[in-house]
C-alpha cells in the first residue's frame, strides 16, 4: 500500500507540473488562488480549512486525474449477478476489466473535446449533470482506493 501511494502520488504530481507548464493560463489562476488563501512572505501552517478553500486546485487535480488516471485499468470480480442500467447482464464470478483511461476520455460522457485539458469540467453544475460513474480515478464502490478518502 505504501509503495502504491508513493508511486501514484508522484505520477499525479508529475502530470500536474507538466500540465501547468503547458497551460500557463491555468497556472496563473491557480497561483492567484494560492496567494488569496496563504499569507505572503511569512511562515505559516497549512490547516485543513485552508486546503478546503482551494477549489480551483481541486478542479485542476480532478481534471489531471481524469486525463491521466494513476491506475488506468482496474480489475473487479462480480460477487453477485448484476444487471447494468443499459440492460447488460453480468453473472456472478465474472472478472471485469474497467478501462478508466478511455472511460475518462469518452466523448459521449465528456463532450467532443474530451481529450482537452479543461478544469471547468469540474465546476459544480457540470459535475451534477454527469453520471456518478463517469469519473472514477480511485475506482468506485466497495474496494475502491483508500486514496479517495484523502482527496475527498
Amino acid at each position: 500500500m505504501v509503495i502504491a501511494a508513493f508511486e501514484t502520488t508522484a505520477l499525479t504530481l508529475n502530470h500536474a507540473l507538466i500540465i501547468l507548464a503547458m497551460f500557463p493560463q491555468y497556472q496563473e489562476l491557480l497561483f492567484e488562488e494560492l496567494k488569496e488563501v496563504f499569507p505572503a512572505g511569512e511562515d505559516f501552517e497549512v490547516e485543513h480549512q485552508d486546503v478546503q478553500k482551494l477549489v480551483y486546485l481541486d478542479r485542476i487535480l480532478n481534471e489531471i486525474l481524469r486525463l491521466f488516471p494513476a491506475v488506468p485499468i482496474i480489475v473487479k470480480d462480480a460477487t453477485k449477478d448484476i444487471r447494468l442500467s443499459n440492460g447488460v447482464f453480468i453473472p456472478k464470478g465474472v472478472i471485469l476489466s474497467i478501462d478508466i483511461f478511455n472511460l475518462h476520455r469518452n466523448k459521449d460522457l465528456w463532450g467532443h473535446d474530451a481529450d482537452t485539458f479543461d478544469p471547468d469540467r469540474f465546476l459544480p453544475d457540470n459535475v451534477s449533470q454527469r453520471h456518478p460513474y463517469a469519473f472514477i480515478p480511485f475506482s468506485k464502490g466497495t474496494g475502491n482506493c483508500i486514496g479517495s478518502l484523502i482527496v475527498s
